[in-house]
């Protein structure tokens, strides 16, 4: 079976209605939860037709005589990057099979989810022509639910032939928003462990943040429309509030990195980072770009709000 035919009996299956809830597991500690409950969504339809899925590493699953590569966004259009050696590697595994990407978006609190069973050969014409991230080896897959073309890519072809949208049964339904409403936990509790994040000036309207302002902050600045916001946590329970006050400073943790202007790149505090925890530990994604905000891109004039968890605020200064 080519990749063509492969693609359709794949959109086929989906379009069944399985039997019970999606099996898997809530990791508490992590914000892909809704992903890999997106994944055991597709997982379970394609076995309702007696073909179980097999893992074959990642998110790539053998079905029938061909393999699937899953890729999912929790969003209301497709979105994903792409390492162009794995897409080789991939491409290569499908030289005698039938092989194709299987890509799902999907909305919280809507009750369908968007695929797109996209043959193997077609990604690959597709890969030079896509959207280069910061780092070059990797392109960026985004696809619209009204449009069904890649986003950003010159001659797209269309992929309309390979859509499906998908009427979530209630099981299915309950096992995303409890996956979701842990990512959305697990992301609050690192935005407060990382300490910074950049607000835009809705959020400091929205968090009544026009009140006094702090005698250091000039009157003749505007304050909606020409700053930048920086929102820092200053430790468990905002308990480095005092000490940076009194000496009129602003502070972010992992004192064991040292001087954090050594490190050239997001990458190399990353890495670092990684060094010093245990091999079982989640990437340093919010860690490592909050400690380069903090030494790249917080500038002399920007305001910083020292604040505890997502809503409470200690005060505001300026740099």
């Amino acid at each position: 079976m080519a990749s063509e035919p492969y693609s359709k009996s794949v959109l086929s299956a989906l379009s069944l209605l399985p039997k019970g809830k999606p099996t898997f597991e809530i990791d508490p500690k992590k914000s892909r939860n809704a992903a890999a409950a997106m994944t055991a969504v597709l997982y379970n339809r394609l076995a309702t037709v007696g073909q179980v899925p097999r893992f074959a590493g990642r998110t790539t699953y053998q079905w029938g005589d061909g393999i699937i590569n899953i890729r999912n966004a929790v969003k209301p259009f497709l979105w994903t990057n792409l390492r162009v050696e794995w897409a080789k590697a991939f491409h290569a595994s499908a030289a005698n099979r039938p092989a194709l990407y299987l890509m799902a978006c999907w909305q919280p609190a809507h009750d369908t989810m968007h695929v797109w069973a996209i043959p193997e050969p077609v990604m690959f014409d597709a890969l030079p022509k896509l959207p280069v991230r910061e780092i070059k080896e990797k392109r960026t897959v985004q696809i619209k639910t009204n449009v069904h073309r890649f986003e950003q890519c010159e001659r797209s072809p269309d992929l309309k032939a390979y859509y499906q949208s998908l009427n979530l049964t209630q099981p299915e339904l309950d096992s995303l928003k409890e996956a979701n409403e842990t990512d959305r936990s697990v992301k609050d509790r690192r935005k407060e462990d990382a300490g910074i994040g950049s607000w835009t000036t809705e959020e400091v309207n929205e968090k009544s943040l026009l009140g006094p302002m702090p005698a250091s902050v000039p009157a003749s600045r505007n304050v909606i429309s020409d700053a930048r916001y920086w929102a820092i946590g200053l430790g468990q329970g905002g308990r480095l509030w005092n000490e940076c006050q009194e000496r009129g400073i602003i502070a972010i943790g992992w004192n064991y990195l040292g001087d954090l202007s050594k490190f050239p790149s997001r990458d190399a505090i990353s890495q670092a980072i990684s060094a010093s925890r245990g091999p079982n530990e989640p990437n340093p994604i919010m860690a490592s770009k909050a400690c380069h905000q903090f030494v790249h891109e917080m500038a002399q004039g920007d305001y910083v709000i020292a604040k505890i968890g997502m809503n409470k605020i200690l005060g505001i200064g300026i740099v």
